[in-house]
Order: C-alpha cells, then sequence, then structure tokens
C-alpha cells in the first residue's frame, strides 16, 4: 500500500514539475473553488 502511495506521489512530482507555474495556479485556484462547492 505505502509503495502504490510513494509511486503516485513520485508521478505526480514529476507531471507538476513538467506543468508551468502561472497554469498550476490556475489549476489550483479552480480546484479550491470545486472543492468549495
Amino acid at each position: 500500500m505505502t509503495a502504490i502511495v510513494t509511486l503516485d506521489k513520485d508521478e505526480l512530482g514529476h507531471a507538476v514539475g513538467a506543468i508551468p507555474g502561472g497554469l498550476l495556479r490556475d489549476l489550483d485556484r479552480g480546484l479550491r473553488q470545486v472543492l468549495a462547492f
């Protein structure tokens, strides 16, 4: 179970690293709006 979580975090980290800061910020804002509703 922990191995799967670690792998997911690793892949997520690589994906986030490839996303420009501005796009990541917009994505984060959109996620927060969705979670707020």
